[in-house]
């Protein structure tokens, strides 16, 4: 989830409690534009427009749900003068995998 060119400043994975879920989280510095910026993960994600904005900082968030799982992908653009600090997580959560009934949804739904 790298803006292509960035550099990264941190990363983090959680995966402590892998049964319920884990948690991605990573920041970049970009000297790209920030409209560029903004644009490739609006477009790599499907993400659209902003969800929020403050000052010279932008947020956006999706969030995809399957029978199984729950993903969301989160990004906080923020314009300084060192550059574009890119702040992006993702976290998946796992429904209930042990139920029979999301597990024959969810095969019915791939064939």
């Amino acid at each position: 989830m790298q803006y292509p060119g960035s550099v990264a400043l941190s990363h983090h994975e959680n995966y402590s409690n892998i049964l319920s879920g884990f948690r991605w989280d990573a920041t970049f510095l970009s000297q790209d534009d920030f409209r560029d910026v903004f644009g490739w993960y609006s477009v790599k994600y499907v993400m659209g427009a902003e969800d929020a904005a403050m000052g010279r900082c932008s947020y956006v968030e999706r969030t995809d749900k399957t029978h199984l799982t729950q993903t969301t992908i989160s990004l906080h653009l923020c314009d300084t003068d060192e550059g574009r600090h890119i702040n992006v997580s993702r976290q998946t959560k796992y429904g209930n995998i042990f139920s029979i009934s999301a597990w024959r949804d969810f095969l019915r739904d791939q064939f």
